[in-house]
């Protein structure tokens, strides 16, 4: 099996996960998206990459991961390559998965944590996999306005009220809304399993 990956090196962890923001991490960043997100944090999802056999992506994931601990599987998209990905998890039980949210995640759900993305701009209704997300998982908002705020609260409530024990990250787009303004508007509800995320590899000059 071939595989187009854009990178694999080692890190800080610098959004949610169960392991904690900060945590030493491997990163296995697969190339590749269905979407074109235009606050997209990774300008090289869409490049081809190099191309890699799947063994040579778990020798050299194993390679780094030794100094780390704990593994992300992220991309561009890497649940376009479900195979691969569902092959390098069973290696793996100190690993998660960052996701778009458009792509049914059911099958990983308990093996691996899964940091999703809710795109706001993208998914109208919410899929049912959203429900089976545990407590060991995150459901991310990008928030640019005040209507797509409520608009996240309202899928937060659904959620909730329809059994999802994931924790909600909410997150500003810079440009448009800031995390003061986030935050205030926050603090007007009791929402439980609710937090902030940012990205603190940035603020460190990290990858």
């Amino acid at each position: 099996m071939n595989i187009n990956i854009l990178e694999i090196f080692n890190s800080i962890s610098g959004e949610v996960s169960q392991y904690h923001q900060g945590c030493l991490a491997t990163f296995v960043r697969f190339a590749g998206c269905n979407l074109q997100c235009s606050y997209c944090d990774t300008p090289t999802a869409h490049d081809k990459g190099t191309v890699w056999n799947l063994d040579a992506i778990i020798n050299e994931i194993a390679v780094h991961y030794k100094d780390t601990g704990h593994l992300c599987i992220t991309g561009g998209e890497p649940l376009l390559h479900m195979d691969a990905v569902e092959t390098i998890v069973n290696q793996y039980r100190q690993c998660w998965i960052e996701t778009n949210g458009t792509i049914d995640f059911t099958a990983l759900i308990g093996r691996a944590g899964i940091v999703s993305d809710f795109k706001l701009e993208v998914i109208k209704s919410i899929p049912n996999y959203f429900y089976k997300l545990q407590s060991t998982d995150f459901i991310k908002f990008v928030i640019g306005s005040e209507q797509q705020f409520t608009d996240a609260i309202n899928i937060q409530r659904l959620l909730q009220i329809g059994g999802c024990t994931a924790t909600f990250a909410y997150s500003a787009v810079f440009d448009d809304f800031s995390h003061q303004k986030l935050v205030k508007l926050l603090l007007n509800y009791a929402l439980p399993k609710t937090i902030i995320n940012t990205q603190i590899h940035k603020f460190l000059g990290l990858k």
